[in-house]
Order: C-alpha cells, then sequence, then structure tokens
C-alpha cells in the first residue's frame, strides 16, 4: 500500500478530477475543491483559507483567483505552497500571503526581462513577447492582491503597458504603486533596527523606489498631454 502511495500519491476521499475551479460558487466550494484536487490537497488549510480570504475581499477577486490558481499550477508552484507549513510564520496570513506574492513576484520579474530585451524586435518576437506579457499580468496581478504593499508589482506593471504604448493604464499602475510606498512611510516602520541588511536599507530603497515613480508618473502625464 505504501508503495502504491509512492507511485500513485495518498488516496483522496471523494476526489474531484473533473469540476474545474471556476465552477466554485463561494468559499466553502473553493475550500473543498482545493481539499479534493491533486496538487493542491497537499496545501495546508491554514495557507488555503489565508489566500481564499485574499481573493474573496478583493473586488476583482474571483476572476484573478482562478488566473492565480491556474498560474501556480503552471509554474510548479503548488509544491512551494505546501512546504509553508514548515514555516515559522504558517499562523500568519498576512506573512504567508507575503510569501507568495513574493515568489509570484520572482516569475513576473523574469520575464519583464524578457520583454525589455523583445521589444527591440517585436515583429520578428510577436509570440515570445504575448508569452511573456501574459506571465508578467497574471504574476504582478495577483501578486498585488495577495500583498497590496507589493508597490514594486506595480512599478512593473506600469512599465509592462508601457512598452505597448498603453500610457493612460500604465498611469495607473504607476500611481497606485506610488500611493502604496506614501502609505508606507505614514507607518514609520522602523528598518534600521532589523538584523537584516536587506530590511535595514529597506527605508533608502522606498525612497529611491518612490523617485522612480514619481518621475514615471511625470513622464507618462507628459505623454498622455501630447
Amino acid at each position: 500500500m505504501r508503495f502504491l502511495e509512492k507511485i500513485f500519491g495518498k488516496k483522496i476521499e471523494n476526489e474531484n478530477r473533473s469540476k474545474p475551479f471556476y465552477q466554485n460558487k463561494n468559499d466553502i466550494e473553493r475550500l473543498d475543491w482545493f481539499k479534493r484536487t491533486r496538487p493542491w490537497h497537499q496545501v495546508d488549510e491554514r495557507i488555503i483559507s489565508a489566500f481564499i480570504n485574499k481573493f474573496s475581499n478583493h473586488g476583482d477577486g474571483e476572476g484573478m483567483f482562478e488566473v492565480f490558481v491556474v498560474f501556480s499550477m503552471k509554474h510548479g508552484l503548488v509544491h512551494n505552497y505546501c512546504n509553508l507549513k514548515h514555516s515559522e510564520v504558517i499562523d500568519s496570513p498576512e506573512l504567508i500571503c507575503s510569501i507568495i506574492s513574493q515568489q509570484l513576484y520572482n516569475i513576473g520579474t523574469v520575464s519583464l526581462k524578457e520583454l525589455l530585451i523583445l521589444i527591440d524586435d517585436l515583429a520578428r518576437n510577436k509570440e515570445k513577447f504575448k508569452h511573456h506579457y501574459s506571465i508578467v499580468m497574471d504574476a504582478f496581478e495577483t501578486a498585488v492582491i495577495l500583498d497590496d504593499k507589493q508597490f514594486s508589482a506595480y512599478a512593473n506593471l506600469a512599465i509592462a503597458k508601457m512598452l505597448l504604448n498603453k500610457f493612460d493604464e500604465s498611469l495607473q499602475y504607476a500611481m497606485k504603486g506610488l500611493y502604496v510606498i506614501r502609505e508606507i512611510k505614514k507607518l514609520n516602520i522602523p528598518f534600521h533596527l532589523s538584523k537584516s541588511d536587506e530590511i535595514k536599507n529597506a527605508k533608502e530603497n522606498i525612497e529611491e523606489a518612490e523617485d522612480k515613480l514619481s518621475n514615471l508618473v511625470l513622464d507618462l502625464q507628459n505623454k498622455l498631454r501630447d
């Protein structure tokens, strides 16, 4: 029996093999779906409940929730979510969602770098550009739902839209990023007291990001006036 479990995985009672995620009508059905659907059934329920809450309380959450589920499976992230059950922050939904958000952000950043290369010869790279653009949008859009302080994701969404000359949409993302930064600054978090060099330098990094986004906003506003 253990040998079979290693090959096929542990048996799931009333396993879901056919119901797609979008057919779930409410959070109770969604939780049940995760419990009965591979490979999500291996993710700790506290983690599942954390991101169910995030997407359910977001204006665009329902549609983006499906994007998150499909994206996570396509990019092999579910295994990472499973491993979070061993994390020391497992009982903190906000921190768990922040970690998942960062994983999504990292994937989006890789594809954004590809876009910046492909745009130089878009005529020959349309399909590749389309592929990476989809990854960028899905990764960063879901990242900001899971962590609304992810200002770098807003900045990168603004860049992606600007590459397509969608300056109005780019401006909206850039201004959202600026708003998030200014809200963080209001909290007066004592980053300098941290033992981590990365966190200790967070204030300077935030101020640098604010300057860059402010300049981007001005640039976009000028483009829209022309």
